[in-house]
């Protein structure tokens, strides 16, 4: 289907949808766009088929500068930031291989997500979320204790595992994406850090303990500057011998 089709059936079934539901019974706000979910399940595989992966997607969505933005590069983020909320991963689960063979049979099975149309979020509710990412994540990031309220219940996680858990619960989903980002902050909130290249500074979750750099090119930029600082410091101690 086409965009322009995409664009043509919206006004449709937010029409239909209206005349069947009482107003107490409807899942979006009246600003909302509602779009087929198709258009949500397809963004999965940016988002993340794994519990790692979809992390790393909001640790990259909570950096990134929403005003550098195009047209197009907002409607992707709608459908991204609705495919992260719809499928929680409860965090006891994801550390486990059981919840990325679900998320992938979920996508070849559309049928697991729900069937309905999709609200997407305006620009002020993205930018909100993109707030309270922001707002959460960093805290973890300097070591400091996160503490996430989802409705009338609260999420407290941990930068280190106290008696072998670093999340401890509630009950209610939050604002949008609030409840997934918790559960997943839950699992991986040790592995949660920053670059420690000087010119990179990317949020990411490490593969390891004792893993401090994003990538190997960080890695090896930082070794390649100490590197050369210690020739430095030869050359300078030799000519004062000399």
């Amino acid at each position: 289907m086409s965009a322009v089709d995409k664009a043509q059936r919206r006004p449709i079934i937010r029409s239909a949808l209206d005349k069947m539901l009482p107003p107490s019974q409807r899942w979006w706000d009246p600003e909302d766009d509602l779009v087929d979910c198709q258009e949500v399940i397809q963004v999965q595989g940016r988002v993340g088929m794994t519990p790692r992966a979809r992390l790393q997607w909001a640790l990259d969505f909570a950096r990134r500068d929403l005003a550098t933005l195009t047209t197009f590069d907002w409607e992707n983020l709608r459908r991204e930031i609705m495919a992260f909320d719809i499928f929680l991963i409860p965090y006891d689960q994801a550390a486990t291989a059981r919840p990325a063979q679900r998320l992938e049979e979920s996508v070849r099975v559309p049928a697991t997500f729900p069937l309905q149309p999709v609200p997407l979020p305006n620009r002020e509710k993205l930018q909100r979320s993109h707030d309270d990412f922001q707002q959460y994540i960093s805290p973890l990031i300097q070591k400091k204790e996160v503490k996430i309220p989802l409705g009338g219940s609260t999420v407290y996680v941990l930068p280190t595992p106290v008696h072998g858990r670093t999340f401890f619960h509630v009950q209610n989903r939050g604002p949008l994406g609030l409840t997934t980002l918790a559960h997943l902050l839950g699992a991986f909130a040790p592995l949660v850090r920053a670059c420690a290249e000087q010119q990179c500074g990317r949020w990411f979750v490490a593969g390891r303990l004792n893993q401090h750099y994003c990538s190997p090119r960080c890695q090896s930029r930082a070794t390649s500057r100490v590197h050369r600082q210690r020739e430095r410091k030869n050359q300078i101690r030799g000519r004062r011998k000399t």
